[in-house]
């Protein structure tokens, strides 16, 4: 199941998308509860998912990031997997690639929840 955060006509809604069909199915939220995005499901503590009402083409939306403003820094772990190390590591920009391609330890940052943004959007600066 895919679920996004998406907006219509100004208005964000949260979905279930159906790959096939390219459609979204906006669950039946109080506009309120949908500007947090997923995090209107998740808030709803095991109670299930909302019905969905009539699917919508997703040409007729605009996918948003899951969670468009998250309520506090995100914690991001770096080098996370083998595929991900080597590949920065060979990119030119990992100044601890000298100690070796994987890290002796996890390499934790933070960002700030404004950075978070939808697919192909500019990130400003």
């Amino acid at each position: 199941m895919k679920i996004a955060t998406f907006a219509i006509a100004g208005e964000r809604r949260v979905g279930i998308i159906d790959p096939e069909k390219q459609t979204v199915s906006p669950f039946d939220l109080p506009v309120e509860q949908a500007q947090t995005g997923l995090l209107a499901l998740m808030r709803r503590n095991g109670a299930g998912m909302p019905r969905t009402l009539s699917p919508i083409p997703l040409a007729q939306v605009e996918i948003e990031a899951p969670i468009p403003l998250p309520a506090r820094n995100i914690f991001c772990v770096g080098k996370n997997y083998h595929e991900h190390a080597h590949e920065f590591s060979r990119s030119g920009f990992d100044s601890s690639a000298a100690a070796g391609t994987i890290p002796k330890h996890p390499i934790i940052f933070t960002k700030v929840p404004e950075s978070v943004i939808p697919t192909n959007t500019n990130v400003l600066i």
